[in-house]
């Protein structure tokens, strides 16, 4: 909240975050298995690859948030990426979030499915503590200038100007 000309004007953000759920690494076809001669195979690392654990990492982050959220826990991990750290004032405090949570009705794409629909109900069990910010700021702003408005007068009455 800001003051403008002795108004209150409140300042609001919208974030809009396309998360596009969790990359499987197989699945998607951003990682190679490549055959070993002792019988297993191991990952080629792809620029892909590695953007693609940095979302799955992230989207780790915000679900351990989002936790600490539900469970009303004191420390709520914001800081364990860039995605949350990005996130934290839509998540948590004074806001009202929005989450929408898609799904695919194709069976190869269920587990997936499932585990967004999981994720959008942890997110539907946070409440945040949004109290009246906005009013209680602005009732506070009006008992201070009403009681500068005291002082001044009371300078006024008690001030005198002497001539040397």
């Amino acid at each position: 909240m800001r003051m403008v000309r002795g108004e209150a004007e409140a300042v609001s953000t919208l974030c809009l975050a396309d998360l596009g759920g969790s990359e499987q690494v197989l699945k998607s076809g951003v990682a190679e298995l490549e055959a070993s001669e002792g019988g297993g195979g191991f990952l080629v690392k792809s620029e892909r690859f590695v953007e693609a654990i940095n979302i799955n990492l992230g989207l780790l982050s915000l679900k351990s948030c989002i936790h600490a959220l539900r469970d009303r826990l004191t420390h709520v991990p914001y800081g364990n990426s860039r995605l949350t750290m990005m996130l934290a004032d839509a998540l948590g405090g004074d806001c009202r979030t929005c989450v929408v949570v898609t799904g695919s009705s194709e069976a190869p794409h269920a587990l997936e499915t499932l585990n967004a629909l999981k994720f959008g109900q942890d997110c539907s069990q946070v409440v945040t503590s949004s109290g009246d910010s906005l009013g209680a700021a602005l009732r506070a702003i009006r008992a201070l200038d009403a009681e500068i408005e005291e002082v001044e007068a009371e300078i006024q009455r008690k001030e005198r100007w002497e001539t040397v």
